[in-house]
């Protein structure tokens, strides 16, 4: 679950062209299913408000119940769930090779050998 400092409330604009109908339709189902209510806008509209080319044959709603993660926030809460789980984190550990062992992994750098039963690789940004 999200928690409320990890989320920046925001309108999004869905768009998309008649093809897509069937689609568009399905987003605006699940974000009336979730309880907030598509607002419907004419493509004419959108282009004018952001000063894009939009076709007008366009289908266009904003979705109220979007919002912008803040990466750091969701990271740190992430890695908390991770250690809380009896997970060790290694930041800026270089891994120059996975190996499977009895044991489960062995993970080998520069900085040496680690040891697990299992291991999550997070490979930079």
């Amino acid at each position: 679950m999200v928690r409320r400092d990890q989320l920046r409330p925001h309108s999004l604009l869905v768009i998309g062209t008649k093809e897509q109908k069937s689609l568009i339709d399905r987003i605006a189902s699940t974000v009336k299913h979730l309880g907030e209510t598509p607002q419907w806008a004419d493509p004419k509209d959108i282009n004018t408000k952001y000063r894009i080319n939009f076709p007008d044959s366009s289908l266009a709603f904003m979705d109220p119940s979007a919002g912008i993660l803040k990466a750091d926030k969701c990271v740190t809460a992430l890695q908390q769930l991770f250690r809380d789980a009896g997970g060790r984190l290694m930041d800026e550990w270089m891994v120059e090779d996975v190996v499977s062992v009895d044991e489960g992994v062995e993970v080998r750098g520069p900085r040496g050998v680690v040891r697990a039963g299992s291991v999550v690789l997070c490979s930079g940004p």
